[in-house]
């Protein structure tokens, strides 16, 4: 357990899209050019990682398939308030889904990110913070999922800041949106029913997916099993539409 004080904060929503690759939505469940739409599938886990060092910036390497969603919660402890944080590499959009949230009292703080892969190259992808001290711990973990609507792909999305064993809801906009979410709480020890494990840092921080077949409004449960039940976490999940 890195931090003890809980703290709850209220999630966020919203609906995010990317236009690069063309061809816009006409109506739900139409990709645009008269296909009707297809499922979201997993194909890798994209980023797990956790860094102990002092520091306000961390990279990893990494590669998705062009068109392919790629999504992330980015993770600072630090018992000062960031002011922010960017994802960056060379070629990619990244876009901040949720708010950033956090407390100085637990020293956690996170928030999520997205993106549509510009192309299939290999990369540096570079988290950095702002913050008057450094992070004592800073966490990425993100999935590669395919099948998705390039122009509109992260329907949407929440961020909480809890205690106890880590979950949170995240409503559909479309129908069979996958579901897709990650903890940071330093003692994961299982997934949500329906849900498949997909990236660990190796530090107790995991994340999960889970492929609906479910209409858009539905209210999906994301739920982390933790050793203890009782410690501070931060939760995000995004829904992400089929194209």
């Amino acid at each position: 357990m890195r931090l003890l004080v809980p703290v709850v904060l209220a999630a966020a929503c919203g609906r995010f899209g990317f236009e690069q690759h063309g061809g816009g939505t006409d109506a739900p469940g139409d990709t645009g050019d008269g296909a009707a739409a297809g499922v979201v599938t997993w194909v890798k886990t994209f980023a797990a990682q956790g860094n102990s060092a002092s520091t306000l910036g961390d990279s990893f390497a990494g590669s998705a398939t062009a068109g392919d969603a790629v999504v992330l919660q980015l993770f600072c402890a630090n018992t000062v308030v960031p002011t922010g944080v960017t994802l960056t590499a060379s070629g990619w959009s990244f876009v901040q889904l949720g708010a950033l949230v956090g407390s100085t009292s637990s020293g956690y703080w996170g928030t999520s990110f997205g993106a549509i892969a510009p192309d299939s190259a290999s990369t540096t992808f570079t988290a950095t913070w702002t913050a008057a001290s450094p992070c004592t711990f800073i966490v990425e973990l993100g999935d590669e999922l395919a099948g998705v609507d390039t122009s509109g792909a992260f329907d949407a999305h929440a961020e909480l800041l809890s205690n106890g064993n880590c979950a949170t809801t995240v409503l559909t906009a479309s129908a069979n949106d996958a579901i897709w979410a990650a903890c940071t709480v330093n003692d994961v020890t299982s997934t949500g029913a329906g849900f498949t494990k997909s990236a660990d840092d190796g530090h107790g921080d995991w994340s999960e997916y889970k492929l609906t077949t479910d209409p858009a409004g539905t209210p999906e449960g994301v739920l982390f099993q933790t050793s203890t039940g009782m410690d501070d976490y931060v939760v995000t999940a995004v829904a992400i539409k089929p194209g």
